[in-house]
């Protein structure tokens, strides 16, 4: 099996694309817009999915795992551009090439504002551009003809090279281990969206290995839930932090912070526990920190 990561220059695709190269039998290779992957042992080839789409004309595969799409903009034009279109010249391209699996990757926040445990049957409430047409992609696949189309809606996903400066945990987690101060609140809101990159490249595994077609969308996210505020004990206890943890008044909407991942466990997704995430994620951290000393 011929497998294209599309977006491969990312933290999270970079990731699965390299723990895939490691434990499945089969060819691994990535796209990337204006960021090569270094130390990886996939090939990558640059192509701007919006701009250059003939350049996959050029690429044999058998199946896709599509991560990229436009994370931030000024305007909607930039995400219809290089989120909608490039997914739609994606899928055509896979389609004249008889792709059999097709993963998109999408989002747990295509829900938007929705309150409460969220699910794949929730309802989207005040979505920003980037979230709406996130959910345009996974529409896109649903009309599209393949075998096996499968939706993926990420959580918070931690591991190695992580931007640091991404909000919540990341952004935290690196003030904790710069024995920074650290404001939260909703300290006892309960917490489940987050997992591992192992986590997600188990899954992405299992799905192009099972012979069963598993196809539909699915919400992942941690076996059990805790709250925020344990959350922060165990990041400042996991980095021996001499920060202090200040509790502040709520601000803003909350988005997505319990996810409810039965259809996923019931397809296969071996769902980890919080605090086993939390640990794993602060052993990538610690190695990174001495690795760059």
């Amino acid at each position: 099996m011929k497998v294209l990561v599309t977006g491969a220059g990312g933290f999270i695709a970079s990731n699965v694309a390299e723990w895939l190269v490691k434990n499945f039998e089969c060819e691994i290779f990535g796209t990337y817009r204006n960021r090569k992957p270094s130390g990886r042992s996939f090939s990558c080839v640059c192509c701007d999915l919006y701009h250059e789409p003939e350049i996959l004309e050029e690429l044999e595969f058998d199946a896709v795992i599509h991560f990229a799409s436009q994370l931030y903009g000024e305007n909607i034009r930039e995400f219809l551009d290089n989120t909608v279109q490039a997914t739609m010249n994606l899928i055509d391209a896979a389609e004249r090439k008889n792709v059999k699996k097709f993963i998109y990757i999408s989002t747990i926040s295509v829900c938007g504002e929705t309150k409460g445990t969220i699910s794949e049957n929730s309802a989207r409430i005040n979505q920003n551009d980037y979230e709406i047409t996130k959910w345009i992609g996974e529409r896109l696949l649903e009309d599209a003809n393949f075998e096996e189309k499968i939706v993926i809606r990420l959580p918070r996903v931690l591991g190695k090279g992580i931007d640091l400066t991404a909000p919540w945990l990341p952004k935290v987690s690196y003030s904790i281990l710069q024995n920074e101060d650290v404001f939260y609140y909703n300290p006892e809101l309960k917490y489940n969206a987050l997992i591992h990159t192992d986590d997600l490249s188990g899954f992405i595994y299992h799905i192009l290995s099972e012979k069963e077609n598993l196809s539909g969308i699915y919400l992942l996210g941690s076996e059990d839930e805790i709250t925020v505020l344990e959350i922060l004990k165990i990041l400042k206890s996991g980095f021996q932090s001499k920060s202090k943890l200040i509790e502040v008044e709520p601000r803003g909407a909350n988005r997505c912070y319990s996810v409810d991942i039965t259809k996923a466990k019931a397809a296969g997704f071996r769902a980890d526990t919080v605090r086993n995430v939390l640990k794993k994620y602060i052993k990538d951290m610690e190695e990174e920190v001495n690795a760059s000393m």
